[in-house]
């Protein structure tokens, strides 16, 4: 490989969110695809660019309503960066979208863990305290999922009641 080709993955990787920007969803699939097998794995400047790309992939696929390859794809990302918060939030969210709320819930847990970590270590982040906020705001939503689910459960009156506390 040559050093410009070690970069190409940027490339493809701006084109398929450009086209996920401009809502081509299906032309979105092949550069994404090209930047994944490309990316590096590991993190680049601290951000899990693989893992962020292989969640474009998932929401474009799960915008086609392609749910059995966008939820391969979610698991995949989670896969490959587990310590990251924003990945498993937008994992969580991906999971939620598609139907597979027991999922969902346990990358949002795990996120959750993360960023709780993250924002004792450095109670002054802003960024950190929105990506809390959303995270929450998801958790409340997936139990009143749960709730209409199965309105009889106490778990999720509870853990409804713990998202409102902390929101």
């Amino acid at each position: 490989k040559t050093k410009e080709g070690e970069l190409e993955w940027r490339g493809f990787a701006a084109v398929g969110k450009c086209c996920r920007e401009a809502n081509w969803d299906r032309n979105a699939i092949f550069p994404l695809e090209q930047a994944k097998k490309l990316a590096p794995p590991t993190d680049v400047n601290g951000k899990p660019v693989r893992a962020l790309i292989i969640i474009d992939l998932a929401s474009a696929e799960l915008v086609l309503r392609h749910m059995k390859k966008a939820i391969a794809y979610a698991r995949e990302a989670e896969a490959t960066s587990p310590n990251s918060a924003e990945v498993q939030l937008k994992v969580s969210e991906i999971f939620s979208q598609a139907s597979e709320f027991p999922e969902a819930s346990k990358s949002l847990n795990r996120a959750i863990g993360i960023l709780m970590s993250k924002v004792a270590a450095s109670p002054l982040n802003l960024k950190e305290y929105s990506s809390l906020y959303s995270a929450y705001d998801l958790k409340l939503q997936l139990c009143t999922h749960a709730q209409s689910e199965k309105p009889t459960e106490a778990i999720s009156y509870v853990d409804a009641a713990d998202a409102i506390r902390n929101k």
